[in-house]
């Protein structure tokens, strides 16, 4: 009798531990369904307030949690040398999946003018930090997202997850 108890144990261990291990990447569709469903359960939430802030930029932060294992973060920055930007973070699980940045800085381009720079990005990524789709606009051209600027966003990310979660941070 132990030794069926133990083979039925070691069993199950081997199915959860080959299903964890096989586990596959998020696809571009994956990470689009889930945007998809997080968007249609915000109806009605209310939103919980935080606040960021350092040497170059503040934020404030509005946390929404529409399903168990989601969160959307709103995040209104602005940069303390001139323009803002208006950011999307969703999370399954912790990781971030997209990333949606809208934002609007001015560049000098000589002593008494400056220009101002549209950008628009959408970063897909799966529950590994990969990018699996990514639309980059700056100032009306297609750009390539820089590593630093990957970089940058996953680390800003982490960030504001362990404000709004400190017991779960990565």
């Amino acid at each position: 009798m132990l030794r069926n108890f133990i083979k039925i144990i070691v069993t199950i261990l081997l199915i959860v531990l080959l299903n964890h291990c096989g586990q596959k990447s998020y696809s571009l569709e994956d990470v689009e369904g889930m945007v998809k469903t997080v968007n249609s359960n915000l109806h009605g939430l209310k939103g919980k307030k935080y606040e960021w802030a350092s040497k170059k930029a503040y934020s404030d932060v509005s946390a929404y949690f529409p399903l168990p294992g989601f969160m959307l973060l709103n995040e209104k920055l602005r940069f303390r040398t001139g323009g803002d930007s208006f950011n999307l973070y969703y999370f399954k699980n912790g990781d971030l999946v997209y990333y949606r940045e809208r934002k609007q800085t001015f560049l000098k381009t000589d002593e008494t003018h400056w220009h101002k720079v549209l950008t628009f990005l959408d970063l897909y990524l799966d529950q590994n930090g990969n990018v699996v789709g990514v639309e980059n606009i700056e100032g009306k051209k297609k750009v390539d997202l820089k590593g630093a600027q990957l970089t940058d966003i996953l680390t800003h990310s982490n960030e504001l997850y362990t404000i709004v979660n400190p017991e779960n941070s990565n």
